[in-house]
Protein backbone atom coordinates (compact mmCIF):
# COMPACT_ATOMS: atom_id res chain seq x y z
CA UNK A 1 0.00 0.00 0.00
CA UNK A 2 1.15 3.68 -0.89
CA UNK A 3 0.64 6.23 1.37
CA UNK A 4 0.44 9.95 0.89
CA UNK A 5 3.24 11.45 3.24
CA UNK A 6 3.72 14.88 3.95
CA UNK A 7 5.36 17.46 1.24
CA UNK A 8 9.40 15.01 1.55
CA UNK A 9 7.16 12.95 -0.87
CA UNK A 10 5.47 9.33 -1.50
CA UNK A 11 5.76 6.90 1.57
CA UNK A 12 5.66 3.13 1.16
CA UNK A 13 3.59 0.85 3.24
CA UNK A 14 5.04 -1.76 4.47
CA UNK A 15 8.64 -0.51 3.55
CA UNK A 16 9.59 -4.27 1.80
CA UNK A 17 7.47 -2.61 -0.83
CA UNK A 18 10.52 -0.17 -1.62
CA UNK A 19 13.16 -2.75 -1.74
CA UNK A 20 10.81 -5.21 -3.51
CA UNK A 21 10.53 -2.38 -6.45
CA UNK A 22 13.82 -1.91 -5.89
CA UNK A 23 15.53 -5.17 -6.29
CA UNK A 24 13.03 -5.78 -9.30
CA UNK A 25 14.79 -2.55 -11.26
CA UNK A 26 17.88 -4.09 -10.56
CA UNK A 27 16.95 -7.50 -12.41
CA UNK A 28 15.62 -6.48 -15.06
CA UNK A 29 18.84 -4.43 -15.43
CA UNK A 30 20.58 -7.11 -15.80
CA UNK A 31 18.42 -9.13 -17.68
CA UNK A 32 18.22 -6.32 -20.58
CA UNK A 33 21.82 -6.02 -20.18
CA UNK A 34 22.86 -9.91 -20.13
CA UNK A 35 20.68 -11.10 -22.77
CA UNK A 36 21.98 -8.80 -26.06
CA UNK A 37 25.47 -10.23 -24.79
CA UNK A 38 24.34 -14.13 -25.42
CA UNK A 39 22.78 -13.30 -28.51
CA UNK A 40 26.24 -11.36 -29.74
CA UNK A 41 28.44 -14.56 -28.17
CA UNK A 42 26.20 -17.18 -30.20
CA UNK A 43 26.51 -15.33 -33.02
CA UNK A 44 30.05 -14.32 -33.17
CA UNK A 45 31.06 -17.74 -32.14
CA UNK A 46 28.96 -18.99 -35.63
CA UNK A 47 30.60 -15.86 -37.55
CA UNK A 48 33.91 -17.49 -36.39
CA UNK A 49 33.50 -21.31 -37.38
CA UNK A 50 32.22 -19.64 -40.95
CA UNK A 51 35.03 -17.32 -41.53
CA UNK A 52 37.50 -19.83 -40.46
CA UNK A 53 36.18 -22.55 -42.99
CA UNK A 54 35.75 -19.83 -46.07
CA UNK A 55 39.30 -18.76 -44.82
CA UNK A 56 40.30 -23.01 -44.98
CA UNK A 57 38.86 -22.83 -49.09
CA UNK A 58 40.46 -19.63 -50.20
CA UNK A 59 44.08 -20.72 -49.29
CA UNK A 60 42.98 -24.22 -51.04
CA UNK A 61 41.88 -22.51 -53.91
CA UNK A 62 44.69 -20.63 -54.75
CA UNK A 63 45.81 -21.24 -58.39
CA UNK A 64 49.51 -20.99 -57.05
CA UNK A 65 49.18 -23.66 -54.49
CA UNK A 66 48.08 -26.18 -56.14
CA UNK A 67 49.92 -28.81 -58.69
CA UNK A 68 47.66 -30.97 -60.77
CA UNK A 69 44.74 -32.69 -59.04
CA UNK A 70 44.69 -32.94 -55.15
CA UNK A 71 41.50 -34.21 -52.61
CA UNK A 72 41.08 -31.84 -49.48
CA UNK A 73 38.92 -32.60 -46.50
CA UNK A 74 36.65 -30.26 -44.57
CA UNK A 75 34.39 -30.14 -41.82
CA UNK A 76 31.17 -27.78 -42.54
CA UNK A 77 31.06 -25.17 -39.61
CA UNK A 78 28.24 -26.65 -36.74
CA UNK A 79 24.88 -26.37 -37.84
CA UNK A 80 25.26 -26.94 -41.62
CA UNK A 81 25.33 -30.13 -43.29
CA UNK A 82 24.76 -29.42 -46.67
CA UNK A 83 27.67 -27.62 -49.00
CA UNK A 84 26.70 -25.90 -52.56
CA UNK A 85 29.49 -24.58 -55.28
CA UNK A 86 28.71 -22.92 -58.02
CA UNK A 87 30.31 -21.27 -60.97
CA UNK A 88 29.08 -17.44 -60.78
CA UNK A 89 30.58 -17.01 -64.15
CA UNK A 90 29.15 -19.81 -66.24
CA UNK A 91 25.94 -20.85 -64.44
CA UNK A 92 22.84 -20.15 -66.07
CA UNK A 93 19.47 -19.47 -63.37
CA UNK A 94 17.31 -21.80 -65.49
CA UNK A 95 19.28 -24.35 -64.92
CA UNK A 96 19.04 -24.03 -60.95
CA UNK A 97 15.89 -26.21 -60.30
CA UNK A 98 16.24 -27.28 -56.81
CA UNK A 99 17.90 -24.60 -54.92
CA UNK A 100 15.54 -21.34 -55.24
CA UNK A 101 17.96 -19.64 -52.59
CA UNK A 102 20.90 -19.93 -55.25
CA UNK A 103 18.76 -19.61 -58.35
CA UNK A 104 17.89 -16.15 -56.63
CA UNK A 105 21.20 -14.85 -55.64
CA UNK A 106 22.48 -15.90 -59.07
CA UNK A 107 18.97 -14.19 -60.77
CA UNK A 108 20.27 -10.74 -59.02
CA UNK A 109 24.16 -10.87 -60.67
CA UNK A 110 25.23 -12.09 -57.14
CA UNK A 111 29.14 -13.36 -57.22
CA UNK A 112 28.23 -15.75 -53.91
CA UNK A 113 29.41 -18.94 -55.38
CA UNK A 114 29.96 -20.71 -51.89
CA UNK A 115 26.58 -21.93 -49.63
CA UNK A 116 26.06 -23.54 -46.80
CA UNK A 117 22.59 -24.81 -45.35
CA UNK A 118 21.20 -26.06 -41.98
CA UNK A 119 18.67 -26.26 -40.23
CA UNK A 120 16.69 -22.94 -40.72
CA UNK A 121 19.99 -21.54 -41.64
CA UNK A 122 22.00 -20.48 -44.37
CA UNK A 123 25.17 -18.84 -45.49
CA UNK A 124 26.80 -17.84 -48.43
CA UNK A 125 29.77 -15.91 -49.48
CA UNK A 126 31.96 -15.53 -52.77
CA UNK A 127 35.87 -17.10 -52.95
CA UNK A 128 37.99 -16.01 -55.98
CA UNK A 129 39.02 -18.60 -58.56
CA UNK A 130 36.51 -21.17 -57.97
CA UNK A 131 35.23 -23.11 -61.11
CA UNK A 132 32.91 -26.13 -61.55
CA UNK A 133 34.02 -28.94 -64.71
CA UNK A 134 30.81 -28.96 -66.55
CA UNK A 135 26.87 -28.01 -67.30
CA UNK A 136 25.08 -27.16 -65.13
CA UNK A 137 27.70 -25.21 -63.44
CA UNK A 138 26.67 -25.76 -59.60
CA UNK A 139 26.27 -29.01 -57.19
CA UNK A 140 25.36 -29.90 -54.03
CA UNK A 141 26.37 -32.34 -51.55
CA UNK A 142 24.61 -33.23 -48.13
CA UNK A 143 26.71 -34.89 -45.16
CA UNK A 144 25.71 -36.11 -41.93
CA UNK A 145 28.95 -36.31 -40.70
CA UNK A 146 29.82 -33.04 -41.10
CA UNK A 147 33.05 -33.45 -43.26
CA UNK A 148 33.47 -33.37 -47.33
CA UNK A 149 35.85 -34.50 -49.53
CA UNK A 150 36.57 -32.31 -52.51
CA UNK A 151 38.93 -32.73 -55.31
CA UNK A 152 40.41 -29.89 -56.67
CA UNK A 153 42.03 -29.25 -60.02
CA UNK A 154 44.15 -26.17 -61.50
CA UNK A 155 43.39 -26.02 -64.96
CA UNK A 156 45.70 -22.98 -64.83
CA UNK A 157 43.83 -20.06 -64.99
CA UNK A 158 40.85 -21.54 -61.81
CA UNK A 159 41.06 -24.27 -59.88
CA UNK A 160 38.06 -26.30 -60.59
CA UNK A 161 36.06 -27.86 -57.85
CA UNK A 162 34.92 -31.69 -57.97
CA UNK A 163 32.13 -32.69 -55.00
CA UNK A 164 31.70 -36.04 -54.33
CA UNK A 165 28.14 -37.75 -56.18
CA UNK A 166 25.26 -36.28 -54.22
CA UNK A 167 23.28 -39.26 -52.75
CA UNK A 168 19.72 -37.33 -53.41
CA UNK A 169 20.50 -36.63 -57.40
CA UNK A 170 21.32 -40.69 -58.13
CA UNK A 171 18.38 -41.89 -55.75
CA UNK A 172 16.33 -39.52 -57.89
CA UNK A 173 17.67 -40.32 -61.49
CA UNK A 174 16.65 -43.94 -60.85
CA UNK A 175 13.60 -43.32 -59.56
CA UNK A 176 12.32 -40.62 -61.93
CA UNK A 177 10.98 -41.80 -65.52
CA UNK A 178 10.42 -41.14 -68.70
CA UNK A 179 7.15 -41.72 -70.70
CA UNK A 180 8.90 -44.49 -72.26
CA UNK A 181 9.60 -46.11 -68.78
CA UNK A 182 13.29 -45.17 -68.92
CA UNK A 183 14.76 -43.94 -65.72
CA UNK A 184 17.16 -41.13 -65.79
CA UNK A 185 20.47 -42.68 -65.26
CA UNK A 186 21.99 -42.66 -68.33
CA UNK A 187 22.14 -38.97 -68.50
CA UNK A 188 23.95 -38.48 -65.16
CA UNK A 189 27.34 -38.03 -67.02
CA UNK A 190 26.15 -35.78 -69.20
CA UNK A 191 24.63 -33.66 -67.13
CA UNK A 192 26.91 -33.55 -64.39
CA UNK A 193 30.61 -35.15 -65.27
CA UNK A 194 31.64 -38.39 -67.03
CA UNK A 195 31.89 -41.40 -64.17
CA UNK A 196 28.68 -39.98 -62.25
CA UNK A 197 26.86 -42.81 -63.06
CA UNK A 198 29.25 -44.89 -62.00
CA UNK A 199 29.68 -43.33 -58.60
CA UNK A 200 26.60 -43.16 -57.62
CA UNK A 201 26.64 -47.12 -57.83
CA UNK A 202 29.39 -47.09 -56.38
CA UNK A 203 28.79 -44.86 -53.28
CA UNK A 204 25.19 -44.90 -53.09
CA UNK A 205 24.37 -48.24 -55.02
CA UNK A 206 21.50 -46.15 -56.96
CA UNK A 207 21.81 -46.24 -61.11
CA UNK A 208 24.05 -50.07 -61.16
Amino acid sequence: MIKRADKRGISFDPPHLLVYFVVLSVVIVLVALAVPNIGKIGKSENIKEVEDFKAQIEEDLNPSLISGSVVKSYELPQGYDELCVVDASSVDSGDIVDKSKIQGSVVRGSLRNVFLFGDNKEVSFYVEDLALPSFPYYNCVETSEGEIELQLNNNGEDVVVKLPVNEKYCKNAEEKTLSDGRNLCNYLDSVYYQGYKGECCQEHGYCC
